[in-house]
């Protein structure tokens, strides 16, 4: 089973729902795409704007901020409720993930292939590695791209992983490569 960010979370769900379960069709592996398991804080905020709904002035608030079309893949408008139920998503798969951890169930959970980006601004990677991958004790593994780290261009560059990077090169992870 395959996913991409929020398909990629989906995909875990689906995989401990049909593990709680006793279910066998779960899934034998899974190829994740920057799966959203750990979202930044602001993602908590995606609904926040419905308090305002009770106000006239606020009434267009709750459809898209732009109604025009997307420019050079992006979109010209947040997706509130998207960002809502994805964020309410993360935070009941983080708990199957604990309930799993306390079980002693990992054991049971398919490998997993995931690449993801360090410089990510929406899916957190320290999250995914600590919340998931440090629990895996099947062969998985993680790739991780990154910036360009040349050193011509470091001057450049303001890296605010570089810290999470060298102590995960140090740890010697036992469930994934």
């Amino acid at each position: 089973m395959c996913g991409y960010s929020s398909g990629g979370l989906l995909a875990v769900k689906y995989t401990l729902d049909t593990m709680e379960a006793g279910n066998e069709r779960a899934p034998d592996r899974l190829i994740l795409f920057a799966p959203a398991i750990g979202l930044t804080r602001f993602a908590a905020f995606a609904s926040l704007h419905r308090i305002l709904l009770i106000f006239p002035y606020f009434k267009k608030s709750s459809g898209w901020r732009s109604r025009r079309s997307t420019i050079r893949f992006k979109y010209n408008s947040f997706p509130k409720m998207a960002g809502d139920q994805t964020y309410r998503l993360t935070r009941i798969v983080n708990r199957q993930l604990e309930a799993l951890e306390r079980q002693k169930g990992f054991d049971r959970f398919p490998p997993t292939l995931t690449f993801t980006s360090l410089v990510d601004s929406t899916v957190l990677t320290p999250a995914l590695v600590h919340r998931f991958y440090s629990k895996l004790t099947r062969q998985s593994e993680l790739v991780l791209y990154d910036i360009n780290r040349n050193e011509a261009a470091s001057q450049f560059i303001k890296d605010a992983q570089d810290s999470f990077l060298k102590d995960l090169e140090k740890s010697s992870p036992t469930g994934y490569r």
